[in-house]
């Protein structure tokens, strides 16, 4: 089950095709079977590709979880089910190129600047996204739950629970 803060609000499921993949030229799957295996996943993917992230929590190494840098879609096969985990000790999604698209994931528990999605370039939207973090000031600098400084970066139904940032945002 994904990590929620007490008393977070059940969200309504997010409308999908019952085929994920319909219309997209390449499309993947990703189980959360070990520790990086969705940035391997990423790493593998070409320009344009897909991954659907099936239920699970999906964890990383060093001080990000996930990072991209090109032309990708990652979706949730079921919204709020499939879970970035920072486990407080790196951040969620660092996005520094590429038009990237993510649909339905639940980040929790981020650190550093935009604990849940630091965004430092490319054109990014994220749709139906909820960001749930846990840490303390000292590990936080700005933009706790998003931190965009440069690029173009959209939020669609996105909602972000009990984020702190020590200056600009929270």
């Amino acid at each position: 089950p994904p990590v929620l803060p007490p008393g977070a609000p059940a969200l309504p499921p997010m409308p999908m095709a019952p085929d994920l993949c319909a219309g997209v030229t390449t499309c993947s799957t990703v189980l959360p079977d070990a520790v990086d295996s969705l940035q391997a996943a990423v790493d593998a993917a070409t320009a344009g590709d897909t991954l659907v992230l099936h239920d699970g929590v999906y964890r990383g190494s060093g001080w990000t979880t996930l990072n991209i840098n090109k032309d990708i879609t990652l979706r949730a096969s079921n919204r709020g089910q499939a879970v970035i985990d920072g486990e407080n000790a790196r951040m969620g999604i660092f996005i520094s190129g590429g038009v990237v698209s993510v649909l339905g994931l639940n980040v929790t528990r981020g650190v550093q600047s935009g604990g849940a999605f630091q965004v430092t370039g490319g054109d990014v939207t994220l749709t139906g996204c909820n960001m749930y973090m846990y840490f303390n000031d000292a590990h936080q600098f700005t933009g706790g739950g998003v931190y965009i400084n440069n690029g173009v970066a959209r939020l669609i139904d996105c909602n972000i629970f009990s984020n702190q940032a020590a200056s600009c945002g929270g």
